[in-house]
């Protein structure tokens, strides 16, 4: 008999459409905190070519998903910090009508449609195709056990008080490097 294994905690908002436009503060990590992305020097984050490729790939999300906006971001030694911006009126199109239960006598006109339907987007596809997209880049790239925490951490921002205080944390990040708790278990290894 298999053994009883209890299903994850969730650390998302339970009942919340996380697909809703609205302000979104994420922090992706990088597996077991390894330093990838280059290093902090007086208080600056200096990316080595792995935050350089990971910097091209966070910039490029609004052109793949045109229902964002980035906000302040920072690429750290181990993790990223980011505000992503969701808006109500750029949904993601789609170009092929689904046929499945389209009846066969009207399928040869349907095929050839394109008749797209809209979808905004959900906040963990963006980080999915954001992780996805850096590892193979990396791997490809002389990094091939490199790989993310299977999660991330997102809180929504509500207020304009919330905004403010999270850009101002994202933006002197570099500057409490030595004091982060993942700073201090990686380099006491």
């Amino acid at each position: 008999m298999p053994k009883y294994q209890p299903m994850p905690r969730t650390i998302r908002l339970q009942d919340f459409d996380y697909r809703q436009p609205g302000f979104y503060f994420i922090t992706i990590c990088v597996e077991k905190h390894k330093i990838m992305f280059g290093n902090i020097h007086e208080d600056k984050m200096i990316l080595n070519a792995n935050g350089t490729l990971i910097e091209q790939i966070w910039k490029k999300l609004p052109q793949r998903f045109p229902g964002i906006e980035l906000d302040q971001y920072i690429i750290m030694p181990n993790h990223l910090h980011g505000i992503i911006i969701l808006h109500n009126e750029q949904p993601i199109l789609y170009k092929h009508a689904k046929t499945e239960r389209v009846p066969q006598r009207f399928k040869l006109s349907v095929q050839g449609a394109t008749r797209p339907y809209k979808r905004m987007p959900v906040l963990g596809e963006v980080i999915r195709s954001f992780k996805a997209e850096a590892s193979y880049h990396l791997h490809r790239t002389g990094a091939p056990n490199f790989a993310w925490q299977k999660r991330f951490y997102e809180s929504v921002l509500s207020t304009e008080k919330d905004l403010a205080a999270t850009r101002l944390y994202i933006v002197n990040n570099p500057a409490r490097w030595a004091l982060d708790k993942l700073y201090r278990e990686y380099s006491s290894l």
